[in-house]
């Protein structure tokens, strides 16, 4: 099952965002002000969750039937990590995340923690032009020529082979931090990554951002 989660971070290219989203997701869930971004993209919440401290009261108004799980302001868990475990719950395997990133940079990072956190889930945050999640031992990419993929590392990441983009890498060690493995575009149809040992985040952006 596939679940689509909104955060609060700003959109800016509605139109251009529907072409990184799919069309068959099984749950649509708002995080807090994250419910600003349904009308645009033509959405209905299933689930709404958070401390509402960012959601607009006239939308919770409009969305009156959608369930609410409500949350005090002081807590444990960011809205954001209470959200992915209200999933994790209930057993949803493939995650979209979009509005994650934005002005606030502690919020930020830390939701690209909990893409680590999470990574069993098969999760993703996107925006209009980027894509970025936790890499695996054997990644294929296809159909991709012309985007730009980043790896960044977190960990020293050993064995790391990258081919089809314009600076290939073959068993060499990367270390944390590093600009190596930055902006390396895609060449061919069909691209590879894959390591040995290490952690990494794979950015993924596409050739007109």
């Amino acid at each position: 099952m596939k679940a689509l989660v909104f955060g609060a971070a700003e959109i800016r290219d509605y139109e251009k965002l529907k072409l990184q989203l799919e069309e068959d997701y099984d749950l649509v869930l708002c995080v807090d002000g994250g419910i600003r971004h349904l009308l645009p993209l033509g959405l209905e919440p299933d689930l709404i969750v958070g401390d509402l401290d960012s959601a607009p009261e006239q939308l919770l108004a409009a969305y009156k039937d959608t369930p609410i799980k409500t949350y005090p302001r002081e807590k444990n868990e960011s809205d954001s990590e209470l959200a992915l475990m209200t999933i994790e719950e209930a057993g949803y395997e493939t995650i979209h995340m979009v509005g994650f990133y934005g002005s606030r940079w502690d919020h930020t990072l830390v939701n690209f923690g909990l893409l680590i956190k999470y990574a069993h889930l098969n999760i993703q945050m996107l925006d209009e032009s980027n894509r970025a999640f936790v890499g695996r031992r054997e990644m294929v990419f296809e159909g991709l020529e012309g985007a730009v993929i980043s790896l960044i590392p977190l960990t020293t990441v050993k064995g790391l082979t990258i081919s089809g983009v314009k600076y290939p890498l073959v068993d060499v060690a990367v270390a944390c931090p590093t600009s190596l493995t930055l902006s390396n575009e895609i060449l061919e149809d069909r691209g590879t990554v894959t390591s040995r040992e290490g952690t990494f985040i794979v950015v993924i952006t596409s050739g007109d951002a």
